[in-house]
């Protein structure tokens, strides 16, 4: 070959390389710019205030609960709702299931909330939430009352509560036919969600005293399904709780401080990026804004839900901007790239390239 001709056609691949390689970053870019839209699902279920949590087994089947004794299920992936169950008196606070057919509810219990009756912590369905029946196979102390629910395994379902107290953590190893539950009072005084990585590992979070003047943000971790726990965060402020917590990747989590404190505008999250043993606290807003849900898509883009906005980040916490969605979003639940939070109504979060 002509060596004119040779280095045309070496310069020529390497500029076709390079285009390639300009054209593939940009690709990349362009993935990285997807919009996160959040939307109000117009049939949702509402009971005039906050309602209180949401599980998708899938990003179409799905189950919502409130405080109104009511339990909706959608299998459209929240285009549609139908309420499948009712009861008076019971104030349904979190929900999961194992499968299409096997869930379980737990009711935040009586003397806490007004018009509260039933005094049955936790019940269990075997057709997909049409009918739900008292769970009677618990040994030890039972809990007044839950306030969250976590499926493991399909063996393995932990629940704890409650809110203002008194505080325990139930345990069933068998998918849910029997449990076994301990108090946790000499730990922590409110529990209010928790998260466990594995069957044996995992976290309690809540507050340091049922009287929220004087409670302190506090996360417990154990290592041996609830034998011991070791304290690895309280917040140094009063007025405060941990409200919910997400762990996105198995070394980064976050968890809203729950705040009511009078003096201040500040409010603050909590996170981690070493799988639970530090957490630090980093900067939410100066209005005053009471946190409840949040959900992260990846370790740098989430979202914190507040009593009148949502709040996002796209760069794990050091900044955050408001959307306009929703009120009272009191669960954040993220599978498979799709967001639902649940509030005074129920929202969608689906990714759309511009």
């Amino acid at each position: 070959m002509d060596p004119n001709a040779a280095f045309l056609y070496q310069k020529n691949t390497q500029m076709r390389k390079i285009v390639l390689i300009i054209t593939l970053f940009y690709l990349f870019v362009g993935s990285l710019l997807a919009q996160y839209n959040w939307e109000m699902l117009p049939n949702s279920p509402q009971n005039g205030q906050k309602q209180d949590d949401v599980f998708f087994l899938s990003p179409t089947l799905g189950w919502s609960v409130n405080g109104s004794g009511r339990i909706y299920k959608t299998v459209d992936g929240g285009a549609s709702w139908t309420k499948i169950f009712e009861q008076p008196g019971t104030y349904f606070r979190c929900i999961g299931f194992i499968d299409s057919l096997n869930g379980f509810a737990g009711n935040i219990g009586m003397d806490y909330f007004p018009n509260v009756t039933d005094a049955t912590p936790l019940y269990r369905t075997g057709d997909g939430g049409v009918s739900w029946q008292p769970v009677t196979t618990i040994k030890g102390s039972a809990p007044t009352g839950l306030c969250a629910i976590q499926i493991v395994s399909p063996k393995v379902i932990v629940a704890g509560g409650r809110v203002g107290g008194p505080t325990h953590l139930m345990r069933s190893i068998d998918g849910g036919a029997t449990w076994i539950s301990q108090s946790l009072d000499n730990q922590i005084a409110m529990v209010t969600d928790l998260y466990f990585s594995s069957p044996d590992t995992g976290f309690i979070f809540g507050g340091t005293d049922a009287n929220i003047q004087v409670s302190h943000a506090s996360i417990l971790h154990t290592v041996d399904a609830g034998k011991t726990w070791t304290k690895v965060y309280q917040s140094t402020r009063p007025f405060e709780i941990i409200w919910k917590a997400h762990f996105p990747t198995p070394t980064t989590g976050y968890a809203t401080l729950l705040s009511y404190a009078p003096n201040t505008l500040d409010r603050f999250i909590a996170k981690t990026t070493d799988g639970g043993r530090n957490w630090n606290d980093l900067s939410l807003v100066s209005n005053g804004a009471k946190s409840f849900g949040v959900g992260f898509l990846t370790e740098e883009t989430g979202w914190v839900a507040c009593d009148h906005s949502i709040y996002e980040t796209s760069d794990g916490g050091k900044t955050w901007v408001p959307e306009n969605v929703g009120q009272y979003v009191n669960k954040i639940r993220v599978l498979e790239g799709v967001a639902y939070g649940v509030g005074v109504r129920i929202y969608k979060m689906t990714l759309s390239k511009p």
